[in-house]
């Protein structure tokens, strides 16, 4: 694959843009199969890669992008047999002396388990999650073959890669995750009553084996193919044509313009547009009437941005790995229901998080200079190879942009760095040298991908962009730190004011005993 491609740049190095453009459509669509397979026999942390570049069309060719959804929740899972086997050995009892039922046939695969639905003996309905026991060994060789190769490629990033390693093995500890669940369930749900987590059940949690509430309804994934289908049907034509349809009609600003007199927010999101398909063709055309539209996705979003925002900032403790396969939606009650919270990375130190906080703010009111300044108070570094500069502004400035400023940001940033996106990995190694850089920050710019890949499968697409969405959560951390400070001053003054008038009292109850001493040695 990679010799073709490489002899492919050099038979087309003198075409024009355009036809330039289709020869390499052509190619990755010959080879867009590749990539999964390989994922798929070397599974592991390979699958995990493969789930954050399926949440990003942006950062590879679509058809690539379109290959790995299968990443998200179809995984090919393991036979019932193997699974039975790992739930009694860890469980150390039969199954059927837990289970009064347990679906064979999984709701779900992964790169390191499977899930199904159970029935306990009293009754209550479960999910049961359950590990696959050579997954833990693979990942450890994934990431000490990673680490070896960043020794030679780039050593300043040694140690992020440490920490996130200590994040992706930390899923493989499901007794942690049921802590985590219990702290989510704790601290984080009651301030979001649309928002639910399964509640772990500690009574029969294993090794291996993780035991928790069903929640209802059916995940993201799930949800974008089922909207996609069911709007393309009312056109006779497949989801493919009709995304590829409308895709045209957003690059039409005559044709935008008159949809977004029906749907005003039509140019921000892609799929509002498969939302309001129906309804468009019924009011202005005349077609067939709407039989299905769903819960509105901008507010969804706004929702999962809200909950992982009070994480980040509040908690400290978010989850790092929130892409659509992990998040459930019920349109009957509106229950948005968040899975998953093996890979919760912490944040203690709560002056690194009012930083992060203030350098979102920055970046959505588009304060370069604050940018600039946080982004090395946020512990990074790095140097332009082409100038040999230490974090020159623009460059830094484009670089935020590109972490944390969604669809629009990741275009600017190319524009000023001069990268294109079939280049991405080679062109930002040819011109940027990471010398310093944190875990906590890689791993919240994951988070935020992920939930960008979300956008796109709901209704939120372009115009969703994590600074922004993210701010209102930052400023009110903010006041809360300021609010802290201000009453620990308050608290401190108040300390000195005692003092001072314990020991101003003190003098003269000191001198009136001396006096009495001196009078009666007399």
């Amino acid at each position: 694959m990679y010799a073709e491609w490489k002899w492919l740049e050099w038979r087309i190095s003198h075409l024009p843009r355009d036809l330039k453009r289709s020869h390499y459509d052509q190619f990755h669509q010959r080879w867009k199969d590749e990539p999964l397979r390989v994922i798929l026999a070397l599974r592991g942390f390979y699958v995990k890669a493969g789930q954050i570049i399926s949440n990003n069309p942006a950062l590879v060719p679509e058809a690539y992008a379109k290959s790995l959804k299968i990443l998200q929740e179809d995984v090919p899972a393991k036979p019932f047999e193997v699974i039975k086997k790992i739930v009694e050995a860890d469980m150390g009892k039969k199954m059927e002396e837990v289970f009064s039922s347990f679906d064979e046939v999984p709701i779900g695969a992964a790169s390191i388990g499977q899930v199904h639905f159970a029935k306990l003996k009293s009754g209550e309905e479960v999910v049961v999650k359950v590990q696959y026991p050579e997954a833990e060994r693979y990942f450890a060789l994934d990431f000490w073959t990673s680490l070896k190769i960043l020794e030679y490629v780039n050593p300043a990033l040694i140690e992020v890669m440490k920490k996130n390693q200590e994040t992706f093995m930390s899923e493989f500890d499901y007794k942690r995750e049921a802590r985590n669940l219990a702290l989510m369930n704790t601290d984080v749900s009651p301030h979001f009553p649309s928002v639910q987590f399964p509640k772990p059940l500690f009574e029969h949690l294993g090794k291996r084996v993780l035991v928790m509430t069903r929640c209802e309804g059916e995940t993201i994934t799930k949800y974008g193919k089922k909207l996609l289908a069911e709007i393309a049907k009312t056109s006779g034509k497949t989801p493919e044509e009709f995304k590829a349809e409308l895709r045209k009609a957003m690059r039409d600003p005559k044709k935008l313009e008159t949809l977004s007199k029906v749907v005003p927010s039509l140019n921000e999101t892609f799929f509002d547009v498969l939302r309001s398909a129906l309804y468009v063709k019924n009011s202005i055309l005349f077609w067939l009437p709407a039989t299905y539209v769903p819960p509105n996705g901008p507010r969804l979003m706004t929702i999962l941005f809200d909950v992982h925002g009070r994480e980040i900032f509040n908690l400290g403790a978010f989850n790092s790995d929130p892409h659509a396969g992990n998040i459930m939606l019920d349109e009957k009650t509106g229950i948005v229901s968040l899975l998953d919270y093996g890979q919760l990375v912490t944040v203690e130190d709560e002056v690194w998080r009012e930083n992060f906080a203030k350098y979102i703010v920055a970046l959505a009111d588009e304060d370069k200079d604050e940018v600039v300044r946080l982004w090395k108070e946020l512990g990074n570094e790095f140097i332009w190879k082409p100038t040999g500069e230490i974090n020159p502004p623009d460059i830094t400035y484009a670089c935020a942009c590109f972490h944390f400023g969604g669809p629009p940001g990741i275009k600017k940033a190319l524009s000023t760095l001069g990268i294109r996106i079939s280049k991405l990995h080679s062109d930002v190694f040819k011109r940027i040298d990471i010398t310093k850089s944190t875990s906590q920050y890689a791993m919240l710019q994951r988070t935020c991908f992920c939930l960008i890949g979300v956008a796109q499968q709901v209704g939120a697409g372009a115009g969703v962009i994590p600074c922004q969405m993210l701010k209102c959560s930052a400023l009110h951390f903010i006041e809360e730190c300021e609010a802290k400070r201000e009453d620990a001053q308050e608290q401190s003054d108040e300390r000195r004011e005692t003092d001072a008038t314990g020991k101003s009292s003190f003098l003269p109850k000191l001198a009136l005993l001396a006096f009495f001493v001196v009078s009666r040695i007399i």
